[in-house]
């Protein structure tokens, strides 16, 4: 959301004149921040509409705040009927006639997004007056009337207490605002949650139901906003002990508000959007459409609906009960009821009605059997595979031409006289009022289950028929298809009342009908802005289709972050150098599933906090997730198994009842990613961070923030097409592939078509999702992470075109694996460098290694923790990334490292000399100990072996301890713990450990290396000019032209080598000397495999060498370079 990455900030807003306005912004603006305000007062002023794409974190919804209003108060001050109206005898160019009031309408997806634009708005300078519109469901703080289950009860009951003045929170709304005219204006915006807040308080009653996004104010309300509502309160309390009802205050404010904030399916849905046609002066009004990437979407399903037979079959039921009360009210007499009803003749009615709805069940049926294409529909549709499924499609206007009036006799859906749709229609809700009424009388409506009897059913039916009518009457089903289809549905309750049944489907396939709808309303602009429109030039042609809208000012904004910050690659070879293609053909491929899972390991070795994981479906998702979790050949661990060694892993919940499970799932995530970046105040230790499995289009890819370390690295699997065999998506495509060339007809040979294919709008629809998912990974202007995008498709046309613009310029193409994980390595340990230190506790931790390192046994590390846990945190100065050697550089003889070599002959010699001493005696080598402290470089070699029950002494005295962490062996310790992800460096301590107790084979130690390095073994390109791995050399030159492996931490690798290489044992410097030629292995593309191989046959030369002839130099030898160099 904007303001995340605001700029500096000003003390006094700063004033931009952009086409004539004057607009006042709380920062310093960016250019694309003044770049986004600029178009949009430009429509504003031409009176046209707008596609506005700024990226996340750019303080996109802040500057359509600001560019808006003060267009706003420009043109009402100028022409617009406002108080400098009458001074002015000129008028800007698109000033408005005075009439209109230029009502801005701010509509977003859900109430929580919408209340953090009312945030954003409290940051600007401008106080409108504004109004927060809700449902009832969202709303209602009755006591009695909020428990209820059923919506359409809910609002039974409430219509039913106003028409009565009965409910106490409605009587209290007129004098609320005739006592605080300023509510919700100069006094501070207001929220949904707020007016909860309001309605809630002096003895509201406790509310079943809160608003979304919880319930009080945040911690950056105004003061004024809570001073306001207190004293409000006061005066409320002499004459009521209610708050004023959210539902209709809301509702109250919206008629003289300049600013209103809505959901957008109220803008889309027909029958929501005449509801507001009283409420808000539409005339010259502007409409923003926030997160407006599925607007379009959203429209077509608005105006769609499904009819299956488990509505019709649960409708009959409910009408029988409303047949069952009618004579039930007939032999008592009426009585009670307090009208003059004829019930005998009400009875009637609805057996009429339980006659059409079983005749409409049986025509639904019959049309099906009688379909011309009837025949075995594959791929999508519910119906069970051995089920012979059928599958009818016509025309939307055959509904009402064919389908309706066979069942119901005159029903033409024109609404004129004869037409006998409106009063079934009518019937249907009378009969579903009569079940609402009687559920709450009982006392039904709070029991669990008691919508099944409460008149829902009628309700739904009463409404699909009304949206079809709607459409039919503006001659809008042109643009849609009729599809009738078997699927398995219960049809009864209890067991086997599931069976495949008829459905039918009205599908719309375009957005111009919704959007023709609002410019009809006599609305001046539609601004739709998201920060995933891409691609441009579709979405425009997605929302300008017939009887829709036009966009002559577009703008594809640029990221705020620094491209350092953001690293994007297309992976094209998996680690075994299989493609990665994630099509349909290819997803079962044993190769293919091999090769993400490795990559995902190596991911998440390298990544330093959390990874979201988007794949294109659920079926996708969970046929890799079972073949992951098969243990591997030989009793290895699994690919699942090895997830989990490197992080916590979480798998998105879904299906009925999960919104409970997705919250406490991404709550444990997010736990799990401040574990790895916060040390435990006891121990010392961070966490792993977590892995986050989830889908395009799911819950995590859309309207979810996540930030900092929250999404250090985004990883894309596949390309989320929708399903090719899916009924609807087949229709779609092949209605707009007919629609299409039918323009072109019309239009004539070399006209522009304006229309998408259906090619097209697949194409759309994947790369919308993509660019989603991947807009979770950077959330404001000091963020940094990865993009992983493991498909070769998104190098190519058309995908590439399609991503988000930020997304294309950041983008590179690596064609094998071994590069991109060695470039998203370098880029890992750059931003670690980079990034401060902000924690006392990894402050603590770091102080009490040092101590460790040096041997000061005078202070404890849990002694330390205490020390520095309130000290006010301090941030690490930027240091400039670290060079990375060559290989050869790294590996280089200890000549060519002279402090090194010195350091370590000298720890050779005094480990040495206490050898010879302990064997004196005990006491001797206690005193002997005491009068030479321990060398720094011992102690290093002693840490990065792991011997926990060495026993250090120190360094006595603060210069000693300073002198000693200059010492190179100190500070490669130091730089293993800084560069290293978490849990490498102490598997590097374990291993150490191992070949320091002989307890490790070298081939093993061969193999966790390969591990630790790229984490599965990589097949990289066969080097041009062939040269065994011995030849190389660790200090030689090599000329050929080769694919390396790039390992970020070989210079780290090839001191690590010295040290191993400085024992006594003739054994450990011939393995030392293999291990350098491992790395050389490495650094030839020779990975995996073929290193270990060629790495032991050199090592076996050397070992029947060496037992051939003694070795040179003894035990001691040459500062450690004997063996080293002699390649």
């Amino acid at each position: 959301m904007a303001g995340d990455g605001d700029a500096t900030t000003s003390a006094v807003p700063r004033t931009y004149r952009l086409h004539g306005v004057d607009v006042a912004f709380p920062y310093d603006a960016y250019a694309c921040q003044l770049a986004l305000m600029d178009r949009t007062i430009a429509a504003l002023s031409s009176a046209t509409h707008a596609l506005l794409e700024s990226p996340t974190g750019t303080g996109k919804t802040l500057s359509m705040l600001c560019a808006t209003l003060a267009w706003r108060e420009h043109v009402m001050h100028m022409g617009g009927g406002g108080a400098g109206a009458e001074q002015s005898n000129h008028r800007t160019e698109g000033a408005p006639p005075a009439s209109e009031k230029h009502v801005i309408v701010y509509a977003s997806r859900t109430h929580a997004q919408l209340t953090q634009v009312v945030r954003e708005l409290k940051k600007t300078p401008y106080r409108p007056k504004t109004a927060a519109l809700g449902s009832r469901t969202q709303c209602c703080v009755h006591a009695s009337v909020a428990k209820l289950e059923s919506n359409f009860q809910r609002d039974v009951a409430c219509r039913k207490l106003v028409s009565a003045r009965s409910c106490a929170h409605h009587r209290v709304v007129e004098p609320y605002v005739a006592a605080n005219p300023h509510v919700g204006g100069r006094d501070g915006p207001v929220d949904i949650e707020e007016l909860v807040r309001l309605g809630n308080s002096q003895g509201g009653g406790s509310r079943a139901n809160k608003a979304p996004g919880g319930s009080g104010l945040d911690a950056d309300r105004d003061a004024a906003v809570e001073r306001t509502a207190n004293a409000v309160m006061n005066k409320l309390a002499a004459a009521s002990q209610h708050g004023p009802c959210p539902f209709y205050l809301g509702r109250e404010l919206a008629r003289h508000a300049e600013l209103v904030f809505v959901p957008y399916n109220y803008l889309i849905d027909d029958s929501s959007r005449k509801a507001l046609v009283d409420l808000i002066p539409w005339n010259g009004a502007v409409v923003i459409f926030d997160e407006a990437h599925n607007v379009g979407q959203a429209a077509a399903e608005a105006a769609s609906f499904e009819l299956p037979a488990s509505l019709l079959s649960a409708a009959i039921r409910e009408a029988e009960k409303v047949i069952e009360l009618c004579l039930q009210r007939l032999e008592l007499g009426g009585a009670g009821d307090g009208v003059d009803v004829d019930w005998s003749r009400r009875a009637d009615e609805f057996r009429v009605l339980k006659h059409l709805l079983v005749t409409l069940e049986r025509t639904i049926a019959d049309a099906l059997k009688a379909a011309p294409n009837a025949g075995p529909q594959g791929g999508g549709g519910g119906a069970s595979a051995s089920a012979q499924q059928r599958a009818r499609t016509e025309c939307g206007e055959w509904v009402f031409q064919q389908l309706l009036p066979t069942a119901i006799p005159d029903c033409k859906g024109t609404g004129e006289n004869g037409d006998t749709l409106p009063f079934f229609v009518a019937q249907l809700q009378l009969g579903a009022s009569v079940l609402a009424e009687h559920a709450l009388a009982s006392g039904a409506g709070t029991g669990v289950g008691s919508s099944a009897s409460g008149g829902g059913k009628l309700q739904q039916l009463a409404e699909v028929l009304n949206k079809a009518a709607g459409a039919y009457r503006r001659g809008d089903l042109a643009h849609y298809r009729a599809h009738l289809r078997l699927e398995e549905q219960r049809i009864v309750a209890g067991p086997g009342g599931v069976n495949a049944a008829p459905t039918l489907s009205l599908w719309c396939f375009l957005a111009g009908p919704a959007m023709k709808a609002l410019v009809d309303l006599g609305v001046r602009s539609c601004l739709f802005t998201s920060g995933t429109l891409s691609p441009m030039p579709a979405m425009a042609r997605e929302l300008s289709c017939p009887g829709g809208l036009s966009f002559p000012h577009m703008l594809e904004n640029a990221h705020v972050i620094s491209r350092d910050r953001l690293w994007i690659g297309v992976v094209q070879c998996g680690p075994s150098g299989g493609r990665m293609l994630g099509d349909f053909q290819r997803r079962s491929d044993a190769r293919y599933i091999s090769d993400v899972g490795n990559a995902l390991c190596n991911v998440a070795r390298l990544c330093p906090g959390g990874v979201l994981v988007f794949f294109s479906s659920y079926g996708a998702l969970d046929s890799l997730r079972r073949a992951w979790e098969v243990p591997a050949a030989g009793g290895g661990l699994s690919v699942w198994q090895r997830l989990e060694r490197h992080k916590e892993v979480f798998v998105e919940p879904r299906g009925a009842g999960s919104a409970e499970a997705f919250r406490s799932c991404l709550t444990a995530y997010r736990e799990s990613c401040t574990r790895a970046v916060e040390a435990d105040p006891v121990t010392g230790e961070t966490g792993r961070g977590g892995l986050f499995l989830s889908v395009c289009r799911g819950k995590a890819s859309e309207g979810m923030d996540f930030k900092d370390h929250e999404a250090r690295c985004v990883v894309m699997v596949g390309i989320p097409y929708a399903s090719a065999f899916d009924p609807r998506v087949k229709l779609h495509r092949s209605f707009l592939d007919d629609l299409s060339r039918k323009e072109a007809r019309n239009a004539g040979p070399g006209a522009p078509v304006r229309l998408l294919t259906g090619g097209e709008w697949y194409q759309t629809t994947a790369a919308r999702a993509a660019n989603q998912a991947v807009g979770r990974v950077v959330r404001h202007v000091n963020d940094w992470g990865a993009i992983v995008l493991l498909d070769e498709r998104f190098a190519n046309h058309p995908m590439r075109p399609s991503l988000s613009r930020w997304v294309q310029d950041s983008l590179a193409t690596y064609p094998t694996f071994g590069r991109a994980v060695a470039g998203l390595a370098q880029f890992f340990l750059k931003r670690r460098q980079e990034s401060p230190i902000d924690a006392a506790a990894a402050r603590a931790v770091n102080t009490a290694r040092e101590h460790a390192i040096v041997g000061d046994a005078s202070l404890s590390a849990s002694s330390i923790q205490q020390q520095h846990l309130h000290e006010p945190t301090a941030s690490m100065p930027l240091t400039q990334v670290h060079s990375m050697p060559t290989l050869r550089e790294a590996n280089t003889t200890s000549a060519k490292r002279p402090r090194l070599a010195a350091s370590l002959q000298k720890t050779r010699e005094e480990e040495g000399a206490k050898r010879h001493v302990d064997a004196a005696g005990g006491g001797a080598a206690a005193a002997g100990r005491q009068a030479a402290p321990a060398g720094a470089p011992a102690a290093a070699a002693v840490v990065l072996m792991g011997d926990k029950n060495a026993n250090l002494q120190g360094v006595e005295t603060a210069t000693a301890r300073r002198e000693a962490t200059k010492n190179p062996a100190l500070q490669l310790v130091a730089k293993m713990r800084k560069m290293l992800p978490p849990g490498v460096f102490s598997e590097i301590q374990e291993l150490l450990r191992g070949l320091k107790a002989h307890t490790i084979h070298f081939k093993s130690l061969m193999k966790e290396l390969a591990r630790l390095l790229v984490d599965e073994p990589i097949q990289q390109q066969q080097p041009r000019q062939k040269s065994s791995v011995g030849s190389a050399g660790v200090g030689g030159e090599d000329n050929s032209v080769h694919t390396s492996c790039q390992s970020p931490y070989r210079d780290i690798l090839g001191d690590l080598s010295l040290f191993v290489q400085s024992g006594s044992s003739q054994e450990t410097r011939l393995r030392a000397h293999a291990f350098q030629l491992f790395l050389a292995g490495l650094d030839k593309g020779l990975c995996g495999k073929d290193a270990v191989k060629n790495a032991l046959k050199e090592v076996r030369k050397k070992v029947e060498g060496h037992h051939q002839q003694p070795a040179p130099g003894g035990a001691g030898g040459g500062g450690g370079g004997g063996g080293v160099s002699s390649s």
